[in-house]
C-alpha cells in the first residue's frame, strides 16, 4: 500500500516556520506600482474607486491620483436626501482630488439637480485641464455653464446629452476642440448656432442626435474642418425647417431622417461615404408633402459627389414616392463606385434602384439585401435596353421566387461588364437543391443570357 508522505517539506517548512500565511501568498494587487493603480482605479465610476481607500493604508489616497472622474446617480431626484448626499460626495470628491483629469463623466437622469452646484462642478473639472466632458443631466430651469467651459483650451472632446438648451456667451472658442457629440439639445435661434460652431477652429467630428431646432426656419451649420458628421433628425413631432451644413472637407457621413425636415448638405467633396437611413413619417406627418418632395430631392443632390452610399430603412421607398412626378430632378452620382442596400427592394425601390444604376456611371460594385418586387414582363420591358457598367454584385438573401429570379436576369443582360455575381441562398432554398437546380435551368433556357457562369451560388 501506498502512503501519502504527511510531512511538509523542507521548504514548506520554513515558510511556516519563519513568515505568515499573508506574506507568502501576498496582496498581490497592493503591490502593483502607483501608476497602474490609479489606471485601474480610473476604469471604475468614482464612488466605486473611493471606496477602495478604506482598503489599507496603502490604498487610502491612490484614487486621489485617478485621471478619470465618473459621477453617476441615476434615481436621486426620487429622494430629496439621497440628492444632497449624492451632491455632497461630487464636491467632496473633487476637493480631496489631486491632480488633473484625463475624462469627467457625470450622469444624472433627475430634474431636481441644482444648477449652481453643477457649475461648480463644471467648473473644478476645467480648472483641473480636462480632455474629455461627457455631461448627461437634466436642470429645471436653463441655466448659463461657467464661462471657462466655452472657452477651454485643453478640452477635446465634449459631449452633451440633455433636454435643456445652452446659454452660450458672446465668445465661444475651443482651441482643442476635436470632437463634439449633441443628444437631444434644443436650438432655438440661428444666432446661437452660429456662435457655437464658429467657436471650433480644428473640430473633425460632429454627432447631433434628435436635437431640437427652431421650427419654420433655416439654420446655418458651417464647420469647414469637419471630417466625420452623424446626424439622427427624426422627432416625435413635426419640425417644419431646414439645416444647412456646409462641410467642404467631410468624407463621412451618418443620417437619420425621416424627410419630414430638410437636410441641405452644402459644397461636400468627392471623396465622401454616406450612410442614408430613412425612416417612417413622424406622426405629424402621415403623407409626403411638397416640402417632402423638395428635402427628398435636396437630400440626393447633397450626396450626389460620394463615392460610396448605404441607404437603409425605406430609403429607396420613400425616394421614389417622392420623385415620381420629378424625374428630371434625379440627379447623376458622378464618383459612386459603390452601393449597398441594407433593406428590401420592393415594387417602388426597383425603380430608384434602376435609376441610380443608369445614373452612375462609375458605379462598379453593389450589395443588396434582397430583391422581392418585379417581374419579366416590367424590367425587361422598360429597362432592357440600357447597359450598365457594374461589375461586381451582391445579393446576401435569395429564397428563388420569380421576382428574384427576374432580377438576376436583367443584372445580367444589362451589365454588360459584369465579372462577379454572388447570391447568398435561404435556409430554404439551401435545404431544396431541386428548386435550385431549377433555378439554374430557366436562366440557361432565358434568350439572350449566355453569363450565367458569372453566377456564384453560396
Amino acid at each position: 500500500m501506498d502512503f501519502v508522505d504527511a510531512t511538509p517539506s523542507r521548504k514548506k517548512q520554513k515558510l511556516v516556520a519563519g513568515q505568515k500565511v499573508g506574506e507568502i501568498s501576498g496582496d498581490r494587487i497592493s503591490d502593483l506600482p502607483d501608476g497602474l493603480l490609479h489606471h485601474i482605479l480610473s476604469l471604475l465610476p468614482t464612488k466605486e474607486a473611493v471606496t477602495t481607500s478604506t482598503l489599507s493604508k496603502r490604498w487610502r489616497y491612490l484614487w486621489f491620483f485617478v485621471s478619470n472622474l465618473y459621477f453617476r446617480d441615476k434615481g436621486f431626484h426620487k429622494d430629496i436626501e439621497r440628492k444632497d448626499s449624492f451632491a455632497r460626495f461630487v464636491e467632496r470628491a473633487l476637493l480631496l482630488h489631486s491632480s488633473n483629469v484625463k475624462i469627467f463623466r457625470f450622469s444624472c437622469k433627475g430634474g431636481c439637480l441644482d444648477a449652481i452646484r453643477f457649475n461648480s462642478w463644471i467648473g473644478a473639472a476645467i480648472r483641473r485641464q480636462v480632455q474629455e466632458l461627457r455631461l448627461s443631466y437634466n436642470l429645471r430651469n436653463v441655466v448659463a455653464m461657467p464661462l471657462c467651459l466655452w472657452t477651454s483650451q485643453t478640452l477635446k472632446v465634449l459631449k452633451i446629452n440633455s433636454p435643456v438648451s445652452l446659454v452660450l456667451p458672446s465668445t465661444v472658442f475651443f482651441s482643442s476642440l476635436k470632437t463634439l457629440h449633441l443628444r437631444n439639445v434644443p436650438f432655438y435661434d440661428n444666432l446661437s448656432i452660429h456662435e457655437l460652431f464658429h467657436g471650433l477652429p480644428v473640430l473633425e467630428e460632429l454627432v447631433l442626435l434628435r436635437c431640437k431646432w427652431f421650427s419654420g426656419k433655416k439654420a446655418t451649420i458651417v464647420i469647414p474642418t469637419v471630417r466625420s458628421l452623424t446626424m439622427d433628425m427624426t422627432f416625435d413631432r413635426k419640425y417644419d425647417g431646414e439645416i444647412e451644413v456646409y462641410a467642404e472637407n467631410l468624407v463621412y457621413l451618418s443620417c437619420t431622417i425621416d424627410l419630414g425636415f430638410g437636410l441641405l448638405l452644402k459644397n461636400l467633396s468627392s471623396s465622401v461615404d454616406a450612410s442614408i437611413k430613412v425612416t417612417r413619417f413622424t406622426r405629424c406627418l402621415r403623407k409626403p408633402s411638397k416640402y417632402s418632395t423638395k428635402y427628398a430631392t435636396e437630400l440626393l443632390r447633397g450626396i450626389c459627389f460620394s463615392k460610396s452610399i448605404k441607404l437603409d430603412g425605406e430609403g429607396l421607398e420613400r425616394f421614389c414616392h417622392f420623385l415620381k412626378e420629378n424625374v428630371n430632378l434625379f440627379p447623376t452620382f458622378g464618383n459612386l463606385t459603390s452601393l449597398e442596400v441594407n433593406t428590401s427592394v420592393n415594387c417602388y425601390g426597383i425603380e430608384v434602384l434602376v435609376a441610380i444604376f443608369q445614373n452612375s456611371p462609375a458605379l462598379e460594385s453593389v450589395v443588396l439585401e434582397e430583391v422581392c418586387a418585379g417581374n419579366d414582363e416590367a424590367l425587361m420591358r422598360n429597362y432592357l435596353n440600357l447597359s450598365f457598367y457594374l461589375k461586381r454584385c451582391c445579393i446576401r438573401v435569395f429564397k428563388g421566387c420569380s421576382e428574384e429570379l427576374c432580377f438576376v436576369k436583367f443584372l445580367l443582360s444589362t451589365a454588360k461588364e459584369l465579372e462577379s455575381l454572388e447570391i447568398y441562398r435561404s435556409e430554404c432554398l439551401k435545404d431544396n437543391p431541386s428548386k435550385l437546380d431549377d433555378i439554374v435551368r430557366q436562366l440557361n433556357m432565358s434568350p439572350g443570357i449566355s453569363r450565367n457562369h458569372l453566377i456564384k451560388w453560396l
